[in-house]
């Protein structure tokens, strides 16, 4: 391994999947440079623990992410709030996100084994594919799994209690993993595998991203990832199946009728749940289908029923996506839209 050479007119982006993520891997680069240093995180973090609220721990995560940077006092931070465990669906989230400034760039790894690190290295090299960006240094960094084969490594010896000071910041996922101590072990392993004894390294792989080639294939794991989350949702529904989360929902909200989207496995199990609690179905919104294989309701593709109300309830049973979803049924006057998965995982 060689030792990574920063240089004092480099401007340097870390790319983050999740709030965290940059301090776990890049901590030593964000306390040696942090003038240098711009953060971009890619998802809202809102699956990082263990108490099913989407939008509690969402909000948690970004103002841990926040207090991370000012404790740098890095101003130049970014969060584009791409749904935690979907970003294999959203390949292209960097496509206008200007990278033609930076002359070093650190990702996570595509041989990471979460998605979305897979994912954000993906995100990346497609849009220096797409923005034409050919002179600028990618590094690969390591969170979850050891990158294989580093090429180089920066020495945090006299930064790392100030790397775990910035992973604490975060401190809903410090009760789930002790990712402080995670991080000095590593470090202290490195060390050793590059011969410098007493010394603690962080460790990063060289990329040429001009070989690589664009729009690589990940939907078998984006679409793993998608029955993934199904799976979440409806064991969670059923768990709580006493509780009547659903009936909770529409007598909260006075809902009497509303309109579905989405007709697969969810859509279907909304619509049952809705006949059992008197919610009157005006229609069903679906892409692909066209005549209701259950019954006589009737069956639109979005902008198909012009003369429909739209005022009227609409529950999303699609499991990701939502905020796409939401904004076109926006552009088409819909007013009250609402997630099953935030229904059901917020009760």
């Amino acid at each position: 391994m060689n030792e990574i050479n920063i240089k004092s007119n480099d401007k340097i982006l870390i790319v983050a999947p999740h709030p965290d993520d940059e301090c776990i891997g890049t901590g030593g680069i964000l306390c040696k440079y942090h003038k240098q240093c711009t953060v971009i995180v890619l998802t809202d973090g809102a699956l990082g623990n263990n108490s099913n609220c989407l939008s509690e721990c969402k909000s948690v995560r970004q103002q841990e992410f926040k207090n991370e940077m000012r404790q740098l006092e890095i101003e130049n931070f970014f969060m584009l709030n791409k749904n935690d465990g979907m970003l294999s669906r959203d390949m292209h989230c960097l496509d206008n996100f200007n990278l033609k400034d930076y002359s070093k760039i650190f990702v996570t790894s595509l041989d990471d084994n979460h998605i979305d690190h897979n994912a954000a290295f993906v995100c990346l090299i497609n849009a220096l594919h797409f923005q034409n960006i050919q002179n600028v240094e990618i590094y690969q960094y390591e969170v979850h799994s050891a990158l294989s084969c580093p090429t180089h490594y920066l020495d945090i010896t006299e930064a790392i209690e100030k790397k775990e000071e910035l992973i604490r910041c975060h401190k809903s996922q410090i009760k789930l993993f002790p990712y402080d101590d995670y991080a000095r072990a590593t470090s202290i392993y490195r060390g050793l595998q590059n011969r410098q004894v007493n010394k603690k390294l962080e460790v990063y792989t060289a990329v040429n991203h001009n070989s690589l080639v664009n729009q690589y294939d990940m939907t078998l794991q984006s679409n793993l990832q998608k029955f993934k989350m199904l799976y979440k949702v409806i064991v969670k529904w059923m768990e709580n199946y006493e509780k009547d989360i659903l009936k909770n929902f529409v007598e909260e909200n006075k809902i009497e009728q509303c309109v579905i989207y989405g007709y697969a496995d969810l859509g279907r199990i909304v619509r049952k749940e809705c006949v059992r609690l008197g919610v009157n179905i005006e229609y069903i919104l679906d892409k692909k289908i066209d005549k209701d294989p259950d019954g006589n309701i009737k069956f639109y593709k979005l902008g198909e029923e012009r003369e429909k109300n739209r005022e009227v309830a609409v529950i999303v049973t699609a499991v990701y996506e939502f905020e796409n979803i939401k904004a076109n049924l926006k552009n088409n006057n819909y007013i009250n839209i609402y997630s099953i998965l935030d229904i059901i995982l917020e009760a």
